[in-house]
């Protein structure tokens, strides 16, 4: 009978050591004889027609040394299932040593899941942001949507900061002299637009067509490169026409479907509150994770680090109009800057699945009933025909059980709300 060690490495990476004497290597060295007789030639004989005795005679050790890894990958898988071990990821043969004397002797090194014990995972505290829309936020929203239905006419003068303005920047020393390839042309600024600097915003407006327009510029919270000298030239000028906000408009917007500013404006407020008690909802969640998270101290696998990496990886190759990365993508320094986010995401994926199971979490009939019928008039499928696809599905099923999961948890969290007209 063959002997194998098990050694603890860490709490999760393992290595195996396995001994099979000659005798019990026999039947594995017989199994390779037979599939390399399969495909031989032999002078005197058709491929695949040679005696078994002959290959032995003339190609035995050959075949011998050459079935090793795979005669050892066998052994080894047999070793794990005679001992309901579950390997993750690859395992790496680190030594192996054959002699026709001793025997076979190898070492093969593997990994396991963390053995952990579940910590607490209700009752926990966490606060609430909650936030209070102003006056201030709801108009900002009907200007952005009256932006997004502006037109846009030709000016000569920029008559204030609704204007479309296209200019070349060239950035100069401290003695007005322009700095070799330091200039943007054909930029385009929209001067109303909180991201461009105000003394831009400042210095242009009441300038005219062609004008060149010099002005210091200090960027905001101390930015590196502190105050920047600059010499902005007037290519362009567009006059940004805001539609006013009517019933008319209104109609028009929304197809029909409301017809008056008043109830526009009661629409679009809840509209941002629900924006706002989503991005709630998340926060919170994500304060509950964090700290059951804390709670547990174990190793997580490389292997599932690799494997999480691995994924946003493909995502950033999705994220491309030709599924490639991106030129310079620098894939270790990828891996490096991501390591800590990934460790956490797989260690509550492994604590997740201890709370669903000690939870007794499950998708019932009525989950998939109620979500189909949620999900029917936005999809444009009947129910029943819908909640027929999620109970095949299990991406679905998994969608589901972690929307239960989180209603679980904020259910059993002790909450604390905090109101906040700040953006978070």
């Amino acid at each position: 009978m063959m002997n194998v060690t098990i050694n603890n490495v860490t709490e999760v990476d393992k290595e195996v050591e396995i001994s099979s004497s000659n005798d019990e290597l026999a039947p594995h060295f017989e199994d390779a004889y037979k599939r390399y007789q399969q495909t031989a030639l032999l002078k005197g004989f058709r491929k695949g027609k040679a005696p078994l005795s002959m290959i032995k005679q003339v190609y035995g050790e050959s075949i011998r040394y050459t079935a090793l890894d795979r005669i050892a990958n066998d052994l080894y898988r047999e070793a794990m299932q005679a001992r309901d071990i579950r390997p993750i990821g690859d395992p790496v043969l680190t030594t192996i040593d054959y002699t026709p004397e001793n025997g076979l002797n190898f070492k093969i090194k593997y990994e396991v899941l963390p053995v952990f014990e579940l910590g607490r995972y209700t009752g926990i505290s966490v606060e609430k942001p909650v936030h209070l829309i102003t006056d201030e936020e709801l108009n900002d929203e009907l200007d952005r949507i009256r932006r997004s239905n502006s037109t846009l006419a030709d000016a000569v003068k920029v008559s204030g900061p609704h204007t479309l303005v296209t200019v070349d920047i060239q950035e100069l020393d401290g003695g007005a002299s322009p700095l070799v390839g330091r200039k943007t042309t054909d930029a385009k600024l929209y001067l109303a637009d909180t991201s461009v600097f105000k003394e831009i915003r400042e210095k242009l407006i009441g300038a005219d067509l062609n004008a060149r327009v010099r002005m210091t510029v200090e960027p905001a919270g101390g930015e590196q490169g502190g105050k920047r000298h600059l010499e902005v030239f007037l290519k362009q000028i567009k006059d940004v026409i805001l539609p006013e906000i009517t019933d008319e408009f209104v109609n028009k917007i929304t197809r029909g479907k409301t017809s008056g500013v008043e109830g526009f404006r009661n629409e679009l407020k809840e509209s941002i509150t629900k924006y706002w008690d989503d991005r709630s909802r998340r926060r919170t969640l994500d304060a509950i994770t964090s700290e059951i998270v804390g709670r547990h101290r174990f190793t997580v696998p490389e292997s599932l680090v690799r494997a999480y990496t691995d994924s946003l990886i493909e995502d950033v190759k999705h994220r491309s109009p030709d599924r490639r990365l991106p030129d310079g993508f620098d894939e270790q320094q990828f891996r490096e800057e991501n390591r800590g986010g990934v460790i956490f995401q797989a260690k509550w994926h492994l604590i997740r699945e201890r709370i669903i199971a000690d939870s007794g979490l499950e998708i019932t009939e009525e989950d998939y009933q109620r979500f189909a019928e949620r999900d029917a008039a936005v999809i444009g499928v009947e129910k029943e025909r819908l909640a027929a696809m999620y109970r095949d599905s299990p991406q679905t099923r998994e969608r589901l059980l972690g929307d239960k999961l989180n209603d679980y948890l904020l259910s059993n969290a002790e909450v604390t709300e905090k109101t906040t007209t700040e953006f978070f």
